[in-house]
């Protein structure tokens, strides 16, 4: 799964819409907001194990979907 994946600067611009999302919730962390962030620009699917801050900053976004790792 790692290989079909790839290593995405943190721009300022990417850091901003992280932090904007952080601001919109009270338990999320910077690093699941970036990804999220990250997610939003192509309308990526998040697959993770732990699954519920992830889902949390995707509602402020369109076009993420989240879904947990089985």
């Amino acid at each position: 799964m790692l290989e079909s994946g790839r290593v995405e600067a943190l721009t300022p611009e990417l850091a901003e819409r992280a932090g904007e999302l952080l601001a919109s919730t009270a338990g999320s962390n910077a690093v699941d907001a970036t990804v999220v962030a990250s997610a939003a620009l192509r309308g990526d699917l998040i697959v993770t194990g732990d699954e519920h801050d992830l889902r949390e900053l995707a509602e402020f976004v369109s076009g993420v979907t989240v879904e947990r790792l089985r």
